[in-house]
């Protein structure tokens, strides 16, 4: 995961943990809570919010006054929240402009031709794997456009970050490989086919990128239907990501995916 990667992920949390606090905070009782120092320690004072003046609290209202104490923590807490978000998503815009080693990779061959031992290292047998040649999806190649870190092109912004992220994690892949399976109406092409270093199994990652259109869905269906009458699962050997038009990708949800499926793969590498 790197740096901006961990940003987004930082972001995800405090917004959940100022959803709880909020949460809790349209519980908390009205009013505010003062406190009066004398020689007997910390007096409680509560003024009510239609009151101009304060009450004491006395011992036996220990539960309100401490609800009062927290509400009090929770609404600076938020206020520090809301600036280390603001924080965070200054660093990332800035960090969006520093991509400067994606773009020289996907526009200069002879670049990635010097550097690929060191940035894309597989042991032999693997990498004769990717490099070997395959039957891909014939289908609308005019839609391949998007370049990758490989020089590779692919059909989406989104299939770019998916690709870019396993080839970082050095997981040896092929995009849009011929599958054929059974009781299927036409070949499969998954957008990537993962090979487990550890073990050799086979692991299959789609991408659905326009879920909320009711066509994209039927197709969904149907291809379900295809992997799970063919030993495809879910959970298993098939990862998954999502899109609409309204939730983009989040190439940190996709970095945890792949974490849980070849994290100990990625650790030695």
């Amino acid at each position: 995961m790197d740096l901006s990667e961990k940003m987004k992920y930082e972001i995800e949390q405090l917004q959940h943990t100022r959803a709880q606090y909020e949460r809790w905070l349209e519980t908390a009782p009205e009013g505010s809570l003062y406190f009066h120092n004398n020689e007997r320690g910390a007096a409680w004072l509560y003024r009510a919010p239609d009151s101009e003046k304060a009450r004491y609290l006395s011992r036996t209202e220990v539960e309100l006054a401490e609800k009062l104490a927290l509400k009090r923590l929770y609404r600076a807490r938020l206020k520090d929240i809301d600036q280390q978000i603001a924080a965070y998503s200054n660093c990332l815009k800035a960090l969006e402009k520093a991509h400067r080693v994606e773009h020289l990779l996907e526009r200069s061959e002879a670049l990635r031709v010097l550097t690929a031992h060191y940035l894309y290292y597989l042991p032999q047998d693997l990498a004769e794997w990717v490099n070997a040649d395959y039957e891909k999806n014939p289908a609308n190649p005019e839609n391949l456009k998007v370049p990758t870190i490989a020089g590779e092109y692919v059909r989406s912004k989104s299939e770019r970050a998916i690709y870019n992220l396993l080839r970082n994690a050095n997981l040896p892949f092929r995009y849009e490989c011929k599958l054929e399976l059974e009781h299927a109406r036409r070949p499969n092409y998954p957008d990537f086919t993962i090979l487990n270093p550890n073990n050799g199994k086979t692991y299959y990652y789609e991408h659905f990128g326009m879920m909320d259109d009711p066509n994209y869905q039927q197709d969904f269906l149907s291809k379900m239907r295809t992997f799970l009458n063919n030993g495809i699962y879910p959970g298993v050997n098939l990862i998954m990501s999502f899109e609409t038009k309204d939730t983009p990708i989040d190439e940190v949800y996709v970095n945890h995916l792949l974490e849980y499926y070849f994290g100990n793969v990625m650790e030695k590498r």
